[in-house]
């Protein structure tokens, strides 16, 4: 509870109040119990010694003084109180509350103007550095912005093209491309000359011609590469084995060819030699195998006396019953043509044996059969 009765912040009011609404003009003047208004008046700060308050507690309102001295901080005002007395310190009250209020609002309308002071100048100072800044960036973007320009012509004859550097529209610098070992011609040429137009060059000899600028416009300087073809390719020449020649001409174009009679068994796959590849005639005896010739290459009666050469069919060459009474012409068959003991019983007819056939003393007693020779 403050004691202190100085009142130092004070203001006069002239005007009147209407009330608007049914509450209490000052919020701490009126309580609804005895323990809050015994709270304020010993523990709140604004609480102050003399207050007027009311209390409404079981449905009795009662009023008090603020006291000190009390343990409770309060004291009854009881009903035969001096009304004046009472009136008094109401008045007071309210002329303190009016007072405080008047320099509460004072002093928030100062607080105010002087607010609204600093919002107009912080809001001139912001409009000001977003102008600079805007500026600013402004002057920046143009230095920052960099062209390159055709520096026209060259100053120095080393050089093969200027180049000028600007930012913001200002010249800043300057980019010279030199002429040194840039190519500005490519050709192809044939030597004709040994030795010309470089050393080892040899006559027919292709080559390219670079020609290269220089450091200066000095004619006297070389402005030629040349470069040997045959250095950057294989080389390729003809060429013959036993069976392959190989040649290539000057148009590089590579060809091969076999040799006449270079072709063996070894080099014939298997099946290679058709009938159309045979000459007529070309198959003599020495060219047949043994066995070889079959009944089923004989044509009927295709093999007569005069197609036999003189012992040309030898024994090894007729494959087992291959000769056949139809391949045989009548009368071919001659006492030469048949080899000793071949033929036998099964080859001669009945009755074909006569006495003109049988050689003398030829009949031998094994010859005989039994009871076979008569009296006639």
């Amino acid at each position: 509870m403050n004691t202190n009765k100085t009142f130092t912040n004070t203001m006069p009011w002239t005007n009147t109040q209407v009330r608007n609404n049914p509450f209490p003009l000052e919020v701490y003047s009126i309580f609804d119990s005895l323990a809050a208004a015994e709270t304020y008046a010993l523990s709140n700060v604004v609480s102050y010694e003399g207050q007027i308050i009311a209390v409404t507690d079981e449905g009795k309102q009662k009023v008090y003084v603020l006291d000190s001295t009390m343990p409770n901080g309060l004291r009854q005002l009881a009903a035969g109180d001096d009304a004046s007395h009472l009136t008094d310190e109401l008045n007071a009250e309210i002329s303190a509350r009016v007072g405080a209020d008047l320099v509460l609002s004072g002093a928030i309308s100062s607080e105010v103007s002087e607010r609204e002071s600093a919002y107009l100048g912080l809001s001139a100072a912001i409009s000001s550095e977003v102008s600079e800044r805007e500026a600013a960036e402004t002057r920046l973007t143009q230095n920052l912005s960099v062209t390159i320009e055709d520096g026209g012509t060259p100053e120095l004859s080393s050089v093969l093209k200027t180049y000028v550097v600007k930012q913001g529209g200002e010249e800043v610098g300057r980019i010279d491309i030199p002429k040194d070992f840039l190519v500005k011609t490519a050709t192809i040429g044939t030597v004709t000359e040994t030795d010309v137009p470089y050393a080892g060059a040899l006559v027919g000899d292709k080559y390219i011609d670079l020609e290269i600028n220089t450091k200066s416009d000095d004619d006297t300087l070389d402005k030629h590469l040349y470069l040997p073809i045959k250095d950057m390719v294989d080389a390729y020449s003809g060429g013959t084995t036993s069976t392959v020649a190989v040649t290539v001409g000057n148009d590089n174009v590579i060809q091969a060819s076999v040799r006449e009679g270079s072709i063996g068994t070894v080099h014939l796959s298997a099946e290679a030699v058709t009938e159309a590849k045979i000459a007529g005639g070309a198959v003599t005896t020495a060219k047949i195998a043994d066995k070889n010739v079959t009944t089923a290459k004989i044509a009927d009666g295709a093999v007569g006396t005069a197609q036999l050469s003189a012992e040309a069919v030898t024994a090894d060459k007729i494959a087992d019953e291959a000769v056949t009474t139809t391949k045989i012409l009548d009368g071919n068959v001659t006492t030469a043509k048949i080899a000793d003991k071949n033929v036998t019983t099964a080859k001669i007819a009945d009755g074909n044996v006569t006495t003109a056939k049988i050689a003398d003393k030829n009949v031998t007693t094994a010859k005989i059969d039994d009871g076979a020779v008569g009296t006639t």
